[in-house]
């Protein structure tokens, strides 16, 4: 074991045995998520989706922008939560293209969103195409 990976493992008992452990171990996350730890950076990102998008969106950028595919994931279905379409479809393609296994079954998800929620038909259309295109890749 690596001398970092032994003292997270150390930093996370010593968190978990404490009371304030959910307090502590988010203090622990963050830290290393700030130093630029994609998982604790995915991690932390996962876990603001529920709590609040903007610090979700701020988190899984940090690790998509690296290369994380499952973050370019998670980023898209955020954005679908936010019914921001556009940037989802954006994060969505680098996931598919990046090799996200997770991609194929979210897209029917994706074109039902936009035939419900996209202002007229020739827009749908246009963004099925696309997300049609994208799963024959």
């Amino acid at each position: 074991m690596a001398r970092h990976e032994a003292k997270l493992l150390r930093d996370a008992r010593r968190a978990i045995s404490d009371k304030n452990f959910q307090t502590d171990a988010l203090v622990i996350m963050e830290k290393y998520a700030r130093e630029g730890n994609p998982y604790f950076q995915l991690k932390l990102g996962n876990l603001y989706r529920y709590i609040n998008f903007d610090l979700a969106i701020y988190w899984l950028k940090k690790t998509a922008k690296q290369g994380n595919r499952d973050a370019m994931y998670h980023l898209s279905q955020v954005y679908v939560s936010k019914k921001d379409y556009i940037s989802a479809l954006k994060w969505f393609e680098r996931a598919k293209k990046s090799g996200s296994s997770f991609t194929i079954d979210y897209m029917g998800e994706l074109i039902s969103e936009f035939k419900i929620k996209t202002p007229n038909e020739t827009s749908a259309k246009k963004y099925y195409a696309r997300i049609k295109t994208l799963n024959e890749m």
